[in-house]
């Protein structure tokens, strides 16, 4: 369905924003790791890409192009290991600029992925569809901002910025073109 991604995006920042609510802690935590202490990690971030992601949803609506999510078995593998993602645990994060900025283009695709996925493809037994694709995000927004908070430890806060702006600008140009390798 055209256009439901805004939904699904403002429907996920209203339920992180009263916070989280639905799949009992103790469950998230066995299922995702310790996503619950980096609920305001996640809800800032969410706030940093808000518009950019609702822009770049919108532009490919308007372009007509394909769900990333659709474009294949390789996105459909892709989708199912979003579902899984887990907040970096301190020692996965590289102090690598290659590194750092490769992951950051890789999660701001599997926002996009995330968000304009089908419902059938956020299945976990036990959970809605809506809470797998919500803490698969919170997880993403997360891993994020983990990985800014790493580039801005290391270069400083400028570098990370102008770091954040380039990868978002190279996935945004990769998701309108369709590009397969995104």
């Amino acid at each position: 369905m055209r256009g439901l991604w805004n939904i699904r995006w403002l429907c996920f920042l209203s339920w992180l924003e009263i916070g989280a609510p639905g799949v009992l802690p103790r469950v998230v935590q066995a299922t995702l790791g310790a996503v619950g202490a980096h609920l305001p990690l996640a809800r800032h971030v969410a706030r940093s890409v808000d518009s950019w992601l609702l822009a770049l949803c919108q532009q490919r609506q308007q372009g007509g192009r394909p769900l990333l999510a659709l474009n294949g078995d390789e996105w459909a593998a892709a989708l199912r290991q979003d579902i899984l993602v887990r907040p970096f645990e301190p020692a996965q994060i590289q102090r690598h600029h290659a590194w750092l900025g490769w992951r950051l283009e890789a999660e701001f695709l599997r926002l996009v992925r995330l968000l304009e996925g089908p419902e059938d493809a956020m299945q976990r037994a036990g959970w809605l569809s809506c809470e797998v694709r919500y803490w698969a995000l919170v997880a993403t927004l997360i891993r994020l901002g983990q990985v800014y908070q790493a580039l801005a430890a290391w270069q400083g806060e400028e570098q990370a910025q102008h770091s954040y702006r380039l990868a978002a600008a190279r996935v945004w140009q990769r998701a309108i073109r369709g590009d397969q390798a995104a």
